[in-house]
């Protein structure tokens, strides 16, 4: 797990991500091992992170809301998150299922 923090209309806003993690050696998808030997081929120090995964959720977007307006406001600062996620570097991979989206940093924008 990671921490990033992006600073959206003055406001910082901390995400946790999670590490997609792979064996330079085997390609075996480590997952969350934590080690730097494969749990796969056993060579050591061949463990890599090759992106930072944040899943952003929809399901919430409108908790709290009263009004249409409100409603409108919560979709507008929701988008320029959105937005400030593109400018550091994250984007958006696969078509969401539901109200999950997972946005991923690759090791080129690390």
């Amino acid at each position: 797990m990671g921490e990033e923090t992006i600073t959206v209309d003055g406001e910082q806003i901390s995400l946790t991500t999670s590490e997609t993690r792979y064996c330079s050696n085997c390609e075996e998808d480590v997952g969350s091992f934590m080690d730097s030997t494969c749990p796969g081929c056993g060579r050591e120090d061949s463990v890599r992170v090759i992106s930072e995964d944040y899943t952003e959720r929809g399901k919430f977007l409108y908790y709290g809301t009263g009004t249409i307006e409100d409603m409108a406001e919560a979709l507008e600062k929701r988008a320029k998150f959105l937005r400030v996620m593109k400018e550091n570097g994250w984007e958006r991979r696969g078509v969401a299922g539901d109200d999950y989206s997972r946005l991923t940093k690759t090791k080129e924008g690390l």
